[in-house]
């Protein structure tokens, strides 16, 4: 009998651990803010090689957020959204990303004038097709602010764009 009741005993403990790490593991990823959702569109669905078309970045933002935009006119300030493209023989990115409609507004805290993005941020970039379906990887790097609550953030992640070639 007290065997029985020494196991129950110890299985009891097992799961209050397993209850309590999984108690602060999920208040770990509550705690994870990320008031960017980045989507990508590509211009053509199907394109032929020596064609060029438009990737076109959209990004959602969260309510009291900016994105800074990529284009900035400072060295001291907010960290500009970035792009990075990996260089493959299968595309050519021409020319640099454009931000459309990016508002302009001097920052107190950063005491620079920025350009920035807030509701939705959109980037353009074109891109020259040399081969059959390329596959157009890079980063971005960028920083958000909400403008009450004045916290900021550092973000990145990866993209894999497809491209589909026709003859």
């Amino acid at each position: 009998m007290k065997s029985i009741i020494d196991i129950n005993m110890m299985n009891n403990k097992v799961w209050i651990w397993v209850a309590w790490f999984s108690l602060v593991f999920s208040m770990a990823q509550a705690q994870i803010l990320n008031p960017a959702k980045w989507q990508y569109k590509v211009s053509k669905e199907q394109v032929k090689i020596n064609e060029t078309v438009e990737i076109v970045f959209q990004v959602i933002l969260d309510e009291g957020w900016h994105l800074y935009g990529n284009i900035q006119n400072y060295d001291m300030g907010p960290m500009p959204t970035e792009f990075s493209f990996e260089t493959q023989p299968k595309y050519k990115i021409v020319g640099t990303v454009k931000p459309v409609g990016a508002k302009s507004e001097f920052d107190t805290v950063f005491d620079v004038t920025v350009n920035y993005f807030e509701g939705k941020a959109t980037f353009s970039q074109t891109v020259k097709i040399l081969d059959s379906n390329p596959i157009i990887k890079g980063t971005y790097e960028y920083q958000v602010c909400h403008m009450t609550q004045g916290k900021c953030i550092l973000l990145s992640d990866d993209f894999e764009i497809k491209i589909k070639t026709t003859p």
